[in-house]
């Protein structure tokens, strides 16, 4: 059963069915008025989405998922060192520890020494990647 389109509905008595299997692949962009006419895009005619961006004569902009834009090269280099100061403190708690207690630190010495072995092994891994980081932009 159909609903009929009440008055002052959005729904148009004309139903628009796409072509997908139309062998011209161009596609032109067309807008159409309330009374179903059809009119060219900006310039007065068809305007085709490969022909767009040189018409209007800009350049691309690489855009991420949601609209924002990518970060700058400092950005990156900041990112590139928290990462590896996260990664390098990882493995300095890992190899503190075990060296620290292997030489038989206890208590207070034992904490000391696990957190001066993360923060050398933090700052190294860091700043290497920082580096890495900066390389690649």
């Amino acid at each position: 059963m159909r609903r009929s389109s009440r008055p002052g509905s959005a729904s148009s008595s004309r139903k628009h069915t796409p072509n997908f299997f139309s062998e011209n692949s161009s596609v032109s962009i067309t807008s159409e008025d309330s009374n179903g006419l059809r009119s060219a895009g900006p310039g007065g005619r068809d305007v085709e989405l490969s022909d767009r961006g040189r018409e209007l004569g800009e350049m691309p902009v690489a855009v991420g998922p949601y609209g924002q834009s990518q970060p700058s090269c400092f950005d990156r280099v900041k990112m590139g060192f928290v990462m590896g100061c996260a990664v390098g403190m990882a493995a300095g708690a890992l190899f503190g520890t075990f060296s620290c207690l292997r030489i038989g630190m206890r208590g207070r010495e034992l904490m000391g020494g696990i957190g001066k072995t993360m923060m050398q092994s933090g700052g190294t891994f860091g700043t290497f990647m920082a580096i890495g980081m900066g390389i690649r932009c």
